[in-house]
Order: C-alpha cells, then structure tokens, then sequence
C-alpha cells in the first residue's frame, strides 16, 4: 500500500522526522505502510496517540 504525507517536519524530540498521512480506516497501530513523499517510496510505522511520552 502506498499512502500520501499530507504533513511532515524534523521532531527534535524523536531524533528524526515525522508526519501525517491519510491511511485507509483498516490500517492499525504497528502497521508498516509504504508513504509517497514526493514521488519517492518511503517506509514508515503507524503509531497510537500519544507517540511522545
């Protein structure tokens, strides 16, 4: 499956980048979704709210 970024930026919290995507409403929490960013296949792991403790 391949899902569009609608926003991403650096967290300096993490460490690394986020973002938000639209995801079909079947797609879980530890899913491993493919996300186009920019033309460009990237991995990425669906997360439960809140991400940062």
């Amino acid at each position: 499956m391949v899902a569009t970024v609608t926003s991403g930026n650096f967290s300096p919290t993490l460490g690394h980048g986020i973002a938000l995507s639209l995801l079909p409403a079947d797609v879980e929490a530890g899913g491993r979704p493919a996300l186009d960013q920019r033309g460009t296949e990237v991995p990425a792991t669906v997360l439960d709210l809140p991400f940062v403790g």
